[in-house]
């Protein structure tokens, strides 16, 4: 899986940048293997491996001090985005009706 290539893509680079780039069949196979991935990962650990401080990096974990937390704050922060994208396809696509749907 190139993640370096998928890193410059869509978290350094200008949003244009992306057009074409990316073929959305083989972006959503990538996708799906990294959340099998993370979930076979997830899926073993410890309760107490969860408790653990963070691997050190070169840079602080802005929400995170252990496993744990970092779980939980990558979770919302997916949710987050998820929304973000719910409401660009609401403006840019088509408007969700709220109203109750009478039969």
């Amino acid at each position: 899986m190139p993640l370096q290539f998928y890193s410059q893509l869509f978290t350094k680079a200008v949003p244009v940048a992306a057009i074409g780039e990316v073929n959305p069949n083989q972006l959503a196979q990538d996708l799906k293997m990294m959340q099998e991935h993370s979930l076979a990962i997830i899926e073993k650990l410890m309760e107490e491996e969860l408790q653990a401080d963070l691997e050190p990096s070169g840079f602080p974990h802005p929400i995170a001090k252990n496993k744990l937390e970092a779980l939980d704050w990558n979770i919302k922060h997916t949710l987050w985005h998820c929304g973000q994208i719910a409401l660009l396809k609401r403006v840019v696509d088509s408007r969700y009706e709220f109203d109750l749907k009478v039969k």
